[in-house]
């Protein structure tokens, strides 16, 4: 069975917050500290690839979601953020958009893992 995105980046030793910033509304969405999005990449395909789950259903995830991604450096150090995944351990991609979790103008529960549908 496939790991969730959160799942695999607290199994590749990556902490995960809350964030909510400038236009969010006060809604809140998956998050990262102090990496650049592309090492972040890098280190989440090295934990899919190494792992003994199913790396390419994982790598799909992987790569949808960080097409999505947005990074912040308002001055306390760089924010990679993820619009539409919920933070915390029960993330879910598929949240409704009218909930407490930021998705930006247009974009909804299917485009939060950059769905190709």
């Amino acid at each position: 069975m496939s790991r969730s995105f959160v799942e695999i980046l607290n199994d590749a030793g990556i902490e995960t917050e809350a964030y909510s910033g400038r236009g969010m509304g006060g809604k809140e969405c998956l998050s990262v500290r102090d990496i650049e999005p592309l090492d972040l990449f890098a280190d989440v395909l090295v934990e899919v690839l190494a792992s003994d789950d199913e790396p390419l259903d994982e790598v799909a995830l992987v790569t949808k979601v960080m097409r999505n991604v947005a990074r912040d450096s308002m001055g306390k150090g760089i924010v990679v953020y993820f619009p539409g995944i919920k933070p915390g351990d029960e993330a879910d991609p598929n949240e409704d958009p009218d909930s407490d979790v930021y998705f930006p103008a247009g974009m909804g529960p299917d485009d939060a893992l950059g769905s190709d549908e």
